[in-house]
């Protein structure tokens, strides 16, 4: 803010907010900008998946897929993803999911192999297979 001459901070940051808003930046950058002694934003199971898929999934597209199928299970589960704060997570969450995994049904009609369920309890952003 200091290159910005004649303007007050205030002004200097809804410019620069406006001008980034525009460019299609995150809100949470918005928000930092205008707001710059707010406090951090609670993390949630989708940012968690976020920053799995770009940490440890990276360009492996079949691990994208199974990254997306499990968080797609446990939004049916648990509900949207970006609802749940990491800090409100209780086994009674990896408990439903779990459960929610063994009621599940192929395309033939047969439960999901035990071997399936564990391996996608274990796997993804958040290890779900020691909680249940």
């Amino acid at each position: 803010m200091d290159g910005i001459r004649g303007l007050d901070d205030t002004d200097a940051r809804n410019i620069l907010r406006h001008g980034l808003e525009v460019r299609g930046e995150d809100p949470l950058v918005l928000k930092a900008i205008t707001e710059p002694e707010a406090s951090p934003p609670n993390a949630t199971v989708a940012d968690a998946k976020a920053i799995y898929a770009t940490e440890r999934v990276g360009t492996d597209k079949d691990a994208l897929v199974r990254l997306d199928r499990t968080c797609m299970r446990l939004a049916d589960s648990l509900g949207p993803l970006d609802k749940i704060l990491l800090t409100e997570l209780r086994r009674e969450h990896g408990r439903n999911f779990r459960d929610h995994m063994l009621s599940l049904k192929k395309d033939n009609g047969k439960p999901l192999a035990l071997g399936s369920v564990k391996r996608e309890l274990g796997s993804g952003p958040i290890d779900l297979g020691r909680s249940a």
